[in-house]
């Protein structure tokens, strides 16, 4: 299971931190040795969670690829779109 949490430190202040939101991407178990299934969660304060799955991911991709993926499947707004 991957987390990534994301907050705002006003003024770099932790104190003040706030929760803006926590992405969870769990490795639903299935697949096989190359290639995983996934399910995507996106918890953000006073909102619905969000939910996507993905199948048949390569397992040789990075981390960091599969959080743009997770993003992408969620609909959330702002995420570049791969072009060419």
């Amino acid at each position: 299971m991957l987390r990534v949490a994301m907050e705002i430190w006003p003024q770099g202040q932790r104190e003040l931190r706030e929760n803006l939101g926590t992405l969870t991407i769990i490795n639903e178990g299935t697949g096989s040795h190359e290639v995983g299934n996934y399910c995507f969660v996106l918890d953000r304060p006073k909102r619905r969670a969000r939910r996507a799955t993905l199948t048949g991911w390569p397992r040789s991709r990075s981390c960091w690829e599969l959080l743009a993926v997770a993003l992408d499947a969620l609909k959330i707004e702002g995420v570049p779109k791969k072009t060419g």
